[in-house]
């Protein structure tokens, strides 16, 4: 895997938060979908200044506000986003 950007990183988290609604993002799992060692890629965000619990924070904030804008109740956003 080449070395990505936070942006791709988060992009990434995104889209697979968004294929993930009812199954949690775990870290150990993200890191072989990009190909690199769980311990690689908190390194990689590390040197970027987040972790992988922030990133993912940050992306399910987003999804929310996305979900609660498009008047969805907040009962099923905080399901489609991993709350519930």
């Amino acid at each position: 895997m080449r070395r990505s950007s936070i942006s791709e990183v988060k992009q990434e988290i995104r889209s697979l938060a968004r294929n993930s609604v009812h199954s949690p993002i775990k870290l150990k799992l993200f890191a072989r979908h990009l190909a690199v060692s769980p311990r690689t890629l908190q390194r990689r965000l590390a040197e970027a200044g987040t972790t992988f619990r922030t990133v993912l924070a940050e992306v399910r904030l987003e999804l929310a506000v996305d979900s609660l804008s498009q008047k969805t109740t907040v009962a099923d956003t905080s399901c489609a986003v991993g709350f519930a």
